[in-house]
């Protein structure tokens, strides 16, 4: 007799969110803003989300002071400018290629977007309690928790291209989330330094989460019992741990946003 599926596994599917068949909707938080789920919430079970805002229009005024409970908050600016407060920080402009960690707990507000601005959102779990706030300092977390969450800013203008561990024709831009979080997540921007050799080869990684975002140019992946697809700018797929993988071609001109948890994990050749 077969055994009994486990019912208690957490829910990891493979998804593409193509950015050609997809819609924004203003069902959101913000009625000044739409949204764009990229089917990160369903292929995790709720675990995490991603989704692309986008401005209908300029900012009637800032969002109000609040605060949220929650495991991981990042945020990427794709296109325009917005600004955040934060109490020791101040008022913060970001622009595209910027990302900020939003630790749990942290009082902020959005005071200030620009009506072209999309800014694209990634948070652990799906569901999280908000609370008005006043505008006080953040704490860390005491270390003797063993818990990291820190504020984090990484600006596109000052954060250089680095070489890749794995692939020595890539270069990619660490955007701080794998300080910032104690190794819970981390998230970089990868581009070509020089043409790609030949495919990666089929691969597989041991970790608990995975996305893959295209900021710009096309690449081709072959994902073994998914199928081989092409994939655009605005294409983000989530790779549930263990899924075979290949990259089988990518234009010079590709950029990806990657995060994953944890930062650190295996990679195993198939």
């Amino acid at each position: 007799m077969a055994p009994e599926a486990r019912t208690d596994a957490p829910v990891n599917n493979f998804s593409i969110s193509r950015a050609a068949d997809s819609e924004f909707k203003g069902d959101g938080l913000r009625a000044f803003l739409e949204y764009r789920d990229l089917g990160i919430k369903d292929a995790t079970g709720g675990r995490w989300r991603a989704s692309v805002s986008h401005s209908l229009r300029a900012m009637p005024g800032g969002t109000g002071r609040h605060r949220h409970t929650l495991d991981v908050q990042v945020v990427y600016v794709l296109k325009g400018w917005a600004v955040f407060e934060y109490a020791q920080y101040g008022e913060v402009r970001v622009e595209p290629g910027d990302c900020i960690n939003q630790p749990s707990g942290i009082v902020h507000q959005q005071a200030d977007r620009s009506a072209d601005c999309y800014v694209l959102e990634v948070v652990s779990p799906l569901d999280f309690p908000t609370y008005d706030a006043k505008l006080e300092p953040f704490v860390e977390p005491d270390p003797s928790t063993g818990r990291i969450d820190r504020y984090s800013l990484s600006r596109a203008s000052e954060t250089p291209f680095t070489s890749h561990p794995l692939r020595p024709w890539l270069e990619r831009r660490d955007l701080g989330i794998a300080r910032a979080t104690g190794g819970r997540v981390n998230a970089h921007v990868s581009r070509c330094r020089e043409p790609m050799p030949g495919p990666t080869g089929l691969h597989s990684h041991d970790l608990d989460f995975q996305m893959v975002y295209v900021l710009a140019g096309t690449c081709r992946f072959d994902y073994g019992p998914h199928g081989v697809h092409d994939l655009v700018a605005g294409d983000c797929v989530h790779q549930p741990p263990g899924v075979p993988h290949d990259l089988l071609s990518r234009s010079a001109d590709c950029q990806i946003l990657e995060i994953t948890s944890p930062a650190e994990f295996s990679t195993q050749a198939l």
